[in-house]
């Protein structure tokens, strides 16, 4: 048996670095950061084009009826003061068929009467309808037309200015002249209807045909004796534009219906950022036994060595964790800037108005037609009350040449001098009175201001002048009309032909009240538009 040589003690064994596990995920990164300010709205969307829910309301004389696109409104009878009484309403109603009273007290009074109307039309005193239409009564409707800005009634034509709408066309009628009382000049329909079962000569109110009278009325291009014909009128008014639910349009109104005037996103929000490191993994295994030392010399026998011993050696840090899940959403950045006004619609919505004693609109409206100012001789009762502002060229349809029993219309002089009140720069005493049809877009509304030259706050001068009607002791009756202050004239006029007349209006003390009133002084007036 051989000898047996023991080795010296191993060394103790040696922990190399080992790496631990991955350290645990990462907490969940921190809320994001509040989003950065949305940048400033992109331009406001273009104004809408005037107001798509306008419309305008007129009477057709004479029918039950409305023409095509036009809505009925109620239907009625046309009512009017009777012909034989010098007072009482000049203008014509249209009475509805169904009356509601409120308090009252039944018999008539000394109060203001209203009668039904009739038609005076025959052999005597002009008749230009197709059928006999003489002493029936007169119907009438109301009649509203979307989408329209302007309503005007085209006197001694029957067809409508470039631009505008025709709703019917037909002749012009009023009361009589010599009869007592006078009324409105009015457009009854070309083919009008009767109401039921009332042919019976009732009298009331009364319609006849109007012809034009040669003088202060140029003839020609008018007819004196022949019956004069209107029209009624609409403007148009753009309906409202509705942005397409489709692309920007759409998004950028849901944008602005959630309250956000910048882009249509609502505003970009940055992620989390990568959590911080996780913290030291846990401690690794043991490291791995170390290797057997080598055969020691040969030397005595020495004793058994021990075994080494592995003692623990904590393994580096572990890698970084995976970065944290994305933080929450950030608070929503504050409103972007608010857009750009939108530019302002460019319906053609407005108003009409007449301008009298000019041939000129002022700035910023356009000339509908120029005309001369008509009306009824101041010397008769009867025959129309209001002004007709009347074109240079009639049309002409259906008549019967030659003055007969009916309602007639004249040229209109000014009455200004030393006598009855002369406000102008210029002489105009006698001299005929001219007039044009304005109409100024974007506006809703006209007012005539009576006794001021200016306009009440949130209004818009259009022009300013005097207040003008016919003489207070004259036989006739007419509308106040508002002037212009700087008034021109028709050329080559000043002949005292007389027909309609203008004067100065003054006030006069008692249930007007002075002061801030004064008596005998001429008052103002300015149109106004909205």
């Amino acid at each position: 048996m051989g000898l047996f040589f023991t080795g010296d003690a191993g060394k103790p064994g040696i922990n190399k670095p080992f790496p631990g596990p991955p350290g645990a995920k990462g907490d969940q990164g921190a809320v994001g950061k509040t989003g950065a300010q949305g940048p400033q709205g992109p331009k406001g969307e273009k104004g809408r084009d005037g107001s798509g829910t306008s419309g305008v309301k007129y009477v057709r004389w004479g029918r039950t009826t409305c023409p095509s696109g036009a809505h009925v409104v109620y239907k009625g009878i046309m009512g009017g003061e009777n012909y034989y009484n010098q007072g009482g309403g000049v203008s014509y109603l249209c009475l509805p068929h169904n009356p509601k009273y409120d308090k009252y007290k039944n018999g008539h009074q000394a109060a203001g009467y209203v009668y039904g109307t009739e038609y005076e039309v025959s052999q005597y005193n002009g008749d230009p309808f197709k059928r006999n239409l003489h002493n029936h009564d007169a119907p009438c409707v109301v009649c509203f037309v979307k989408s329209r800005g302007s309503m005007l009634m085209m006197p001694a034509r029957n067809d409508c200015p470039s631009g505008w709408t025709e709703e019917y066309h037909g002749y012009l009628m009023t009361a009589a002249r010599g009869q007592r009382h006078a009324s409105d000049f009015v457009c009854v329909d070309g083919d009008p209807e009767s109401v039921p079962g009332s042919h019976a000569d009732k009298n009331g109110a009364l319609l006849y045909a109007v012809e034009g009278v040669c003088g202060s009325l140029p003839c020609l291009p008018y007819v004196g004796g022949r019956e004069l014909t209107c029209a009624v009128c609409t403007k148009l008014d753009l309906l409202l534009r509705i942005p397409s639910r489709s692309g920007d349009s759409y998004a950028s109104l849901l944008v602005y219906l959630l309250g956000q005037h910048g882009q249509s996103t609502l505003g970009k929000v940055r992620v989390g950022q990568a959590g911080p490191p996780g913290p030291p993994g846990t401690p690794g295994p043991a490291g791995l036994t170390g290797k057997t030392g080598a055969t020691g010399p040969s030397g005595p026998k020495g004793d058994a060595g021990k075994p080494g011993i592995n003692k623990p050696f904590p393994g580096p840090p572990g890698p970084k964790g995976d970065q944290g899940v994305v933080g929450k959403t950030g608070v929503q950045g504050p409103q972007g800037a608010k857009g750009e006004k939108g530019q302002d619609g460019s319906g053609t919505s407005g108003v009409k108005y007449i301008r009298w004693g000019r041939t000129t609109c002022p700035s910023g409206a356009q000339v509908v037609y120029k005309g001369i100012m008509g009306g009824e001789n101041y010397n008769y009762p009867g025959g129309g009350a209001n002004y007709l502002c009347l074109p240079h060229n009639p049309k002409y349809d259906k008549y019967k040449n030659g003055h007969q029993y009916a309602g007639y219309v004249y040229g209109t002089e000014y009455q200004v001098s030393q006598y009855n009140g002369d406000p102008f720069k210029r002489n105009l005493h006698d001299h005929d009175a001219p007039c044009v049809v304005c109409f100024v877009k974007s506006r809703g509304s006209m007012l005539m201001m009576p006794a001021r030259n200016d306009c009440p706050s949130g209004w818009t001068e259009e022009y300013h002048g005097y207040l003008m009607t016919a003489y207070h002791g004259h036989k006739h009756s007419s509308d106040f009309a508002c002037v212009d202050g700087d008034p021109q004239y028709v050329s080559g006029s000043h002949a005292n032909k007389d027909g309609a007349l203008l004067y100065a209006v003054e006030g006069v003390c008692g249930s007007l009240p002075c002061l801030p009133y004064v008596s005998g002084r001429e008052l103002t007036c300015a149109v106004c538009t909205k």
